[in-house]
């Protein structure tokens, strides 16, 4: 479609835009009807622009416009049949409302896409690889998966904390454009007996009405809902985790891609982890893989890290994880502010700053912190020692005893693909 088409499109779905919102803002009675109706044209233009655009920023803004278009228009039929008189009662209207509420919570958990991709994640090249094959390659070369070879629909990341497993499933939904739902815990989980179990139902029942791109729902920290089943386990938990299985069975050929994340795989239902086609270990990076998020956390401004010293650096990070070097890497770059109260003499820097330095440097300059104006004060740059005195401060979060359960839950875990 041609960029002239295109702004034809964008001007039409404001045109119909303008007309919901001018009879919305009436001050006598609403036509709810002409507001629906306005509205829905409105919804099939962005549906269709959300077909055509490509630029990334334009994408995010159409998603959002698309689930506040979906809240309105459940809020919109709910209003219309309650003045019509179809809803039988005040029960129903309150069973409605329960409805409009859940799917407002399902459009609620829709992301839009970012312009974060695989390449962008440091090191896991296997796991990147997989998650591809999962969910690019299905949606751009469909023929490829013919006869018994059928795209994997349901995969588990896990591994120990902070090594970025949700993170690649942000980025696969970013680099495929899929309708990516990002689901917790706190999202599903409701105080109302059976709301749960009807909230993932329509989770699932929202997801394979869009037909139009790859879908990702995306379930982090899985093992809060269905752990290994207890004689305690109160009864609603058992409900959710039912429908839970349930609704992973019972999509085929929908272009549904089900990734669940967590760190406890040992905790997870057996009867949970037989749904899975893959079990995917996320674990912690290489020295190669440290030394380049070290670097990124870091960044260059500031920095007098030579190359030689990230590689002796990395190497004193094992056991590390992604989110732990990002600790190291804030504690570092915020040690040389930490001497600027307390310094007593000052050396004059570029562009007229000046930087703390000890009181038998060359050119020093004696005053207190006080004594300068804001603007003139400026960090010495983050080196070596400062990165090593953070290691001292930040020890890792990951042990050696967690890393033999993960060892012995992939002895024990079939289709286990390590990272």
């Amino acid at each position: 479609m041609g960029d002239g088409t295109q702004l034809e499109v964008y001007r039409d779905a404001v045109h119909w835009l303008q007309l919901a919102a001018d009879e919305s803002s009436k001050p006598g009675d609403v036509d709810l009807a002409k507001l629906l109706a306005c509205h829905d044209c409105a919804r099939k233009l962005v549906q269709r622009l959300l077909n055509i655009e490509q630029h990334p920023v334009r994408r995010s803004g159409l998603w959002q416009l698309m689930a506040s278009l979906d809240n309105h228009q459940s809020l919109f039929q709910g209003r219309l049949r309650q003045k019509h008189g179809d809803n039988g009662g005040g029960r129903a209207s309150a069973g409605d409302q329960t409805d409009q509420r859940r799917l407002s919570i399902v459009s609620s958990l829709i992301r839009a896409p970012g312009d974060f991709t695989l390449a962008s994640c440091v090191g896991l090249e296997d796991v990147k690889q997989l998650l591809r094959e999962a969910v690019l390659l299905p949606h751009t070369h469909p023929h490829l998966f013919s006869g018994r070879r059928r795209p994997w629909r349901r995969l588990l990341l896990y591994g120990p904390p902070g090594t970025g497993k949700t993170l690649l499933a942000h980025a696969i939904s970013s680099e495929s454009l899929a309708v990516f739902y990002s689901v917790s815990s706190a999202d599903i989980l409701s105080s109302w007996v059976g709301e749960s179990e009807k909230l993932v139902r329509d989770l699932f029942s929202h997801a394979r009405q869009q037909t139009s791109q790859p879908v990702i729902v995306l379930i982090d920290e899985v093992d809060s809902l269905c752990r290994r089943r207890n004689m305690k386990e109160e009864d609603h938990s058992r409900r959710i985790k039912t429908e839970l299985l349930k609704q992973m069975e019972s999509f085929g050929n929908d272009n549904i891609v089900v990734l669940c994340t967590t760190n406890c795989p040992w905790e997870l239902d057996p009867a949970f982890l037989r749904r899975f086609q893959r079990k995917i270990f996320v674990g912690l990076p290489n020295k190669e893989a440290r030394c380049q998020i070290l670097g990124l956390h870091l960044g260059s401004a500031g920095v007098a890290i030579s190359g030689e010293d990230m590689h002796m650096l990395s190497e004193c990070t094992e056991r590390y994880s992604g989110s732990d070097l990002a600790h190291v890497a804030s504690e570092a770059l915020m040690r040389p502010l930490r001497e600027l109260e307390g310094a007593g003499h000052w050396l004059p820097a570029a562009g007229g700053l000046l930087q703390p330095c000890s009181a038998n440097h060359p050119g020093a300059l004696q005053m207190s912190f006080t004594d300068l104006s804001p603007h003139q004060v400026s960090p010495r740059d983050v080196v070596a020692s400062d990165v090593v005195g953070a290691l001292e401060m930040c020890a890792p979060s990951v042990s050696a005893d967690d890393l033999t359960c993960y060892s012995e839950f992939m002895g024990t875990s079939k289709f286990t693909v390590t990272s």
